[in-house]
């Protein structure tokens, strides 16, 4: 087959949380190849009807024919198919199943494997096995692991964490279950996160892994603060022998502090690395991203990528935040662009895209998008509604009297008067933004589509934010239920642009229901 193209340009189609309809994936797959992407990272998890664990498909999953007749089209667009599948923590699709709960490392999270049972380590080889099978010839296989919390916690796994380290463990778990892979000449890889909280034992990380190395809030440019992993935000003054000594790279020749100084790290420990940036990340509302903030996230990795010679880029797109593709649509291009011109500046780039999306000067809409999306608000993201009220990726809804003992615990600490006396101000932001978009709308040339799906999305917003102000000022009753019930159906008919029937109505049922519920007590 051809050689990996480097560096890669990787879009992540992300199925976990979403169904997405086969006829929107096709549409998409061509937008992605004509903006200069080269490959695909498939995460499509039970949106598959994968055999190895029939009873955790999701009832519109495709088949296996329809995915594979999907791919067989990506790879006609020169985009090539790097499979992920999580093989330590976000396992939720299967592990929630009762006929899997003996393989969670804790019985009462079903998110997490235990890495250490035999039986687990034979249920991934052959679902590894039958990915392999469906997706032919891929050149890289991403096995996951990032955010498992819980990794190494059992009695077992614990004894042994203690014993050998825990990157020995998580090294120990993924070398085991790689053994498919590298029969057929594939390379594995892993995500970052869980082995640099871990930086004095990367020497138990084989380097044959690709690491896929995350980081979705550096920008382009000089940062004030940036994370490490065992210590969290760490800004100038936080530095300290300890990090400067394992990080030397985490500052500049002008003794700035380095966005993205981790893959420059990796790649001086001997790894290949792909840089991941995001298009949708923590953070944005359910209805419309932070354009200016994941622009400047994919510019600079980008930038990175070339000037530090990494294997590749990939711009991760996380489907529980539910906004759509379509509103990504104004900095997407900005991967390709930067591969290809590193020297290029990010404003210009992101107002080159604008203009070739809607034939005009760019500026207007994008000042009026990051006056809609750029607003941290109750109940329009995860956490204050059903969507990852407990943490996870699990789909699962709230208990009963969720918002009511939130509302309870942000009055006593404080929360709930803060965003009291914020909501008016972003209430009038999002109108501002809204009034700006449609003035955009009229005038622009071309990408009408996106506009309008803009547009509706901007709409919801507003509505939402306007609601949220009315619930966090006390307003209950029939009035503001039947608002939320309408907003519901929008939502629903707006997620149905691009998702399945029962996976638009599950989502749009996560974020307002809870919300319903709360308003019709008395």
């Amino acid at each position: 087959g051809p050689a990996v193209p480097s560096p890669l340009c990787i879009f992540h189609a992300d199925l976990n949380f979403v169904n997405i309809k086969p006829a929107s994936l096709r549409e998409w797959l061509g937008r992605i190849a004509g903006m200069g992407y080269n490959a695909i990272l498939w995460e499509v998890e039970d949106k598959v009807k994968w055999e190895t664990c029939a009873d955790a498909v999701w009832p519109e999953a495709m088949s296996k024919q329809e995915f594979r007749s999907i791919l067989d089209e990506a790879a006609g667009l020169g985009l090539e198919a790097v499979p992920l599948l999580q093989t330590i923590g976000h396992a939720e699709y299967i592990l929630m199943q009762p006929g899997y709960s003996h393989m969670r490392e804790l019985p009462d999270h079903h998110d997490c494997y235990c890495t250490e049972n035999p039986e687990v380590r034979s249920f991934l080889k052959r679902l590894i096995t039958e990915y392999l099978d469906v997706f032919g010839d891929a050149r890289l296989f991403h096995l996951g692991g990032d955010e498992a919390y819980v990794f190494g916690r059992c009695s077992v796994c614990g004894a042994e964490a203690c014993k050998s380290g825990r990157n020995t463990l998580y090294a120990r778990h993924i070398t085991d279950i790689a053994a498919p892979i590298r029969e057929r000449g594939v390379r594995a890889g892993i995500w970052s996160d869980m082995v640099l909280h871990h930086p004095d034992e990367m020497e138990a990380i084989p380097r044959e892994l690709v690491i896929w190395d995350w980081n979705y809030w550096d920008g382009d440019g000089p940062m004030e603060s940036v994370r490490v992993w065992d210590r969290g935000l760490v800004s100038k003054g936080e530095l300290d022998a300890g990090i400067l000594d394992r990080f030397p790279e985490i500052e500049g020749p002008d003794g700035l502090l380095r966005g993205f100084y981790t893959a420059d790290a990796l790649g001086r420990m001997g790894f290949d690395v792909i840089l991941c940036s995001a298009a949708r990340s923590s953070g944005d509302s359910f209805f419309c991203p932070r354009t200016r903030i994941h622009g400047r996230n994919i510019a600079g990795a980008a930038r990175r990528t070339v000037d530090a010679g990494l294997l590749g880029t990939c711009v991760t797109d996380w489907a529980i935040r539910l906004n759509s593709w379509e509103t990504h649509a104004g900095y997407l291009p900005l991967a390709p662009m930067i591969l290809a011109d590193p020297g290029r500046d990010t404003d210009e780039a992101l107002h080159a895209a604008g203009r070739r999306l809607f034939g005009i000067d760019a500026e207007p809409f994008i000042r009026a998008v990051d006056e809609i999306s750029g607003n941290e608000y109750p109940f329009s993201r995860a956490h204050s509604t059903g969507v990852q009220w407990n943490g996870l990726k699990d789909g699962t809804s709230p208990p009963h009297g969720y918002i009511r003992d939130l509302m309870a615990e942000w009055e006593t600490n404080g929360r709930l008067s803060r965003e009291r006396e914020m909501i008016g101000e972003t209430v009038a932001r999002i109108e501002r933004g809204v009034r700006d978009l449609e003035t955009f709308r009229s005038r622009a040339r071309t990408g009408q589509e996106t506009l309008a799906f803009w547009s509706r999305a901007a709409t919801l917003q507003l509505e939402h934010a306007r609601i949220a102000r009315e619930i966090l000022c006390g307003s209950r009753g029939r009035a503001v239920t039947g608002t939320m019930r309408a907003l519901k159906e929008q939502f629903r008919e707006l997620l149905s642009f691009d998702q399945t029937p029962a996976s638009a109505a599950r989502n749009a049922g996560l974020v307002y229901d809870c919300l319903i519920e709360y308003t019709e007590e008395d």
